[in-house]
């Protein structure tokens, strides 16, 4: 239980601080620029914000396969189940659902892969691979918030990133392997402390 909690804290942390570096994003209220009466060059104020995390859920991917609930591995890796697929679709889904519901959410889509030695060529291509998965999640979750055309590209683009971790959470013997292929969709709420 220990280790699980560790593990949580370290990837919301790094989730986070890949998120507040977008660019382009919501996040840029962190900092603001402002005049400081003593000097000509303008200075930086830091903006306190809360972040609430709503749900972390995610979806599972075959086996080097960067794309979304395509259930062939790609060099003889395990495969994704139908059932696994059927969940996958249950969470975008879901996720859609919530982002509909409430405007005031956000989602951020953190790919991972699975390693087997470790080696910097592997971590640079696990890194494209996670990448490339979070990417393909999330041309999924914008096609499923769309849905019958009640909402836009627009309604979601603003409030959805898309990140690659790589591969360094877990060792490609682990027993929780296959869970390391795979995209977290995590929702969550910015609020600005007005104090």
């Amino acid at each position: 239980m220990k280790k699980t909690i560790i593990l949580i804290a370290v990837v919301l942390f790094s989730t986070f601080a890949v998120f507040i570096s977008c660019e382009n994003t919501i996040m840029e209220t962190w900092w603001v620029d402002r005049d400081d009466s003593q000097s000509n060059s303008p200075d930086k104020e830091f903006i306190f914000q809360n972040i609430s995390v709503i749900t972390i859920e995610y979806v599972l991917f075959a086996g080097n396969q960067p794309e979304f609930n395509n259930p062939q591995a790609i060099d003889g890796a395990s495969n994704l189940s139908t059932a696994q697929m059927e969940s996958n679709q249950r969470v975008l889904d879901m996720a859609a659902t919530m982002l509909r519901e409430k405007p005031e959410y956000l989602v951020l889509l953190h790919g991972h892969a699975n390693p087997v030695d470790g080696s910097p060529g592997e971590l640079d291509e696990l890194k494209q691979i996670s990448t490339d998965r979070a990417i393909s999640t999330s041309v999924a979750l914008r096609t499923t918030f769309i849905g019958n055309g009640a909402f836009s590209a627009d309604d979601i683009n603003s409030r959805m990133r898309a990140t690659g971790y790589g591969g360094g959470l877990t060792k490609g013997d682990s027993l929780h392997a296959d869970v390391n292929r795979r995209v977290e969709v995590i929702i969550f709420t910015i609020t600005v402390d007005e104090n």
